[in-house]
Order: C-alpha cells, then sequence, then structure tokens
C-alpha cells in the first residue's frame, strides 16, 4: 500500500495570475509524455467548451493544475484509492485517522494519506493566488474542495472552497469521463461556461430573498394584497401515504414567496389551523388558482394540479409555465430533476443538500 508515483513532475499551464482556476486529479499519460498537464484529449474537451461559451482565450489564459502533478502506477489514479478497512489495518491508520475528513469516501474508497502533501500544497497557491472561482474536475477534486462526495448531485452548483474559505468552486465531470459518457459533454460545457462567469468577480453573489411564513388567516390576504401579480408559482409538499398535504408556497415574484404550513405534529388534531380557519385557507388557495388572468406555474405542477383537484376540487385554471415541460421539450435525454435544471440555469448554491430529506412515515 505504499504511496508511490512517476518522479517526473508534470507542469501546470495557463496564468496563476487568472481569475480562474481548474484543477484536476492527475496527469495523464498524454501529460506525462508532454510534460505539461492538459494536453491533447483533455485540452480538447477544455477548449470546445470555452469555444461554445465564447471564451477561447479565458480558456488559454485559465490556471490548470492537478491535485497531484504526476503519474499514479500504471497511469490509473485508483492505485492510489483505498477500502477504510485496508486503510486502517496498514502502517498509515494514525495518519488516515488524522486526514480522513479529506481522503472520503468518494465512491466508497479513500485516498490514500500519502496525498495530503500535496493538498497542503494546493491549498497554499490557492491562499496565495486566490483565484475568484475554481472548476473542480471529477469527484475526488469536488471532494478535497467541498466536502461533497456526489459530483452527479454536486456538479453545477456553488460552493465555497473549504481549503481557502471565500473562493468560489464548481464542480463538475472529469473531462475523462466524457470519453466514456458522451451525454455528460452538453452539462460540462455547461459548467465550464458558469466557472467563467463566475471568475468575472471575487464574491458569492447570492439572490436576496424573503419567505413569508402565514401564521394567521390576516397574514395570507396581506401577502396576496402586498405583492400580487400576473402570474403565480405554486408547490406543496404531501406524505403520499397519507393522502396529506403538508405546505403550500406561492411566489409572485423572485424575491417574496408565502408558505402555508397545513400539518403540524405538535397539535393533537396534526393540524396547524383550527377546523374553521382551515376551510379559509383552501378558499384562499383557491382564490389564486382559479383567478381569471393569473398564470400559474410550477416544477413538475401537474403533480401538484392533480393532488389539489383530487383531495379538495381545486383547479389551476391557467396552468402554462413549467420548467420541467419546458426543459424536457427542448432537452428530453438529460435529467428533469429540479436540482439538475436549477445547476443548469440558476447561479445558485446547492439547496437541496443544505438539509437532509427523509421519507416521512405514519406514526
Amino acid at each position: 500500500m505504499k504511496f508511490s508515483y512517476a518522479q517526473k513532475k508534470v507542469l501546470p499551464v495557463g496564468s496563476k495570475s487568472s481569475p480562474l482556476w481548474i484543477v484536476g486529479r492527475c496527469p495523464t499519460q498524454q501529460d506525462y509524455a508532454a510534460g505539461v498537464g492538459y494536453s491533447k484529449s483533455t485540452k480538447m474537451v477544455l477548449n470546445e467548451a470555452f469555444r461554445l461559451a465564447g471564451q477561447e482565450q479565458a480558456g488559454l489564459r485559465a490556471h490548470k493544475t492537478f491535485l497531484i502533478p504526476h503519474l499514479p502506477p500504471l497511469g490509473k489514479f485508483e492505485s492510489w484509492l483505498h477500502s477504510k478497512k485496508d486503510l486502517e489495518a496498514s502502517p498509515y491508520a494514525s495518519e488516515f485517522s488524522t486526514y480522513k475528513e479529506f481522503l472520503g469516501p468518494v465512491g466508497g474508497k479513500y485516498l490514500h494519506p500519502g496525498v495530503m502533501p500535496f493538498v497542503a500544497e494546493l491549498q497554499a497557491a490557492l491562499q496565495t493566488a486566490r483565484p475568484n472561482c475554481i472548476l473542480a474536475l471529477g469527484p475526488e477534486i469536488c471532494f478535497i474542495l467541498t466536502g461533497e462526495h456526489r459530483i452527479g448531485a454536486a456538479r453545477g452548483a456553488l460552493y465555497d472552497c473549504r481549503l481557502a474559505p471565500g473562493i468560489k468552486v464548481i464542480p463538475t465531470y472529469n473531462p475523462s469521463s466524457i470519453f466514456a459518457n458522451a451525454s455528460f459533454q452538453p452539462i460540462f460545457n455547461a459548467d465550464v461556461a458558469k466557472a467563467f462567469r463566475q471568475s468575472g468577480f471575487p464574491e458569492r453573489r447570492i439572490r436576496s430573498r424573503r419567505v413569508h411564513v402565514a401564521e394567521t388567516i390576516d397574514d395570507l390576504q396581506a401577502y396576496d394584497d402586498e405583492f400580487r401579480s400576473e402570474a403565480a408559482t405554486v408547490d406543496i409538499e404531501t406524505i403520499p401515504n397519507r393522502k396529506q398535504i403538508t405546505d403550500i408556497g406561492i411566489a409572485y415574484s423572485d424575491e417574496d414567496a408565502l408558505v402555508i404550513p397545513i400539518l403540524d405534529k405538535s397539535k393533537p388534531d396534526y393540524s396547524y389551523w383550527s377546523y374553521e380557519d382551515e376551510f379559509r385557507v383552501w378558499a384562499f388557495v383557491r382564490s389564486i388558482l382559479e383567478r381569471p388572468g393569473t398564470e400559474i406555474r410550477g416544477q413538475g405542477y401537474t403533480y401538484d394540479a392533480t393532488w389539489l383537484y383530487q383531495l379538495l376540487l381545486i383547479k389551476s385554471v391557467d396552468y402554462r409555465g413549467d420548467p420541467l415541460c419546458l426543459h424536457h421539450a427542448l432537452y428530453p435525454e438529460m435529467s428533469k430533476d429540479l436540482g439538475f435544471l436549477g445547476s443548469l440555469y440558476c447561479d445558485e448554491v446547492a439547496w437541496k443538500q443544505l438539509a437532509s430529506f427523509k421519507a416521512q412515515k405514519d406514526k
């Protein structure tokens, strides 16, 4: 289990003063033969992504480096990945215990503790250069920089670098994976374009939003009176096996949203509202969804509309703005998940990972 690698160092490319850094895990055999990183196939994939973004020169200037600038044994990065059981039984057990939070798990395995001097070198380089944004290539670099090991869920979202706080990180697929799965390429291209946009300024520009939680019936009408517009985005949360709507969200704009709680497990009858007030709540919801001239929008809203009609006979009269359907019509081969759409079309943090969502069960 010795941590070994080719002694020849593969050089990074691009300017260290660039506002955009691209960090990969290690050189390929093509890079090793050339003596510089990001050559041949990897270079082709990156250059194409920057070309499609209309930023070929920015792509050339971007600093492209590696976590480990050496070729792994037999050119296989997997030789530096081990099971937790093997590492705990190895001579590196103490180092593994000390640095475990940076070593994994990624894909069920952990990086060899021998990578930690290289992690320290990368950290020092980032703290000195302070680029505006880092494009993290692959799950291992994503984990080291953000602590998130699920590259499919993390890619395209905006993170804060844990090695150098204050630097933005956008994870994406490793370019080599595109040759194994061509469907990754348009997603990779979108992530590169987003990383370039984010490299234009140092701060994370998170949009300010206000959430109004209805505590009384008067709060409902007050929200409607102040923020009413010609379009309402609607979302419901449910417990399917109980045929129960738990919450309703309504937004008239990007900045202000109303949340109406329905289920409250702290109450004896599990209802947030009194019997009479809950009738008024549903009458309020009906007044919005059936209001002439109000366009109803929602992600996968056929689900919400079906629940509202089957349980409460509330019709969604003018339903037509559904990003899931619109995206699927344009790109039927891609995922329609809301988190995925947000990663493509919005410059947001990975909000789906801010909380743990578990299936709610009957007591």
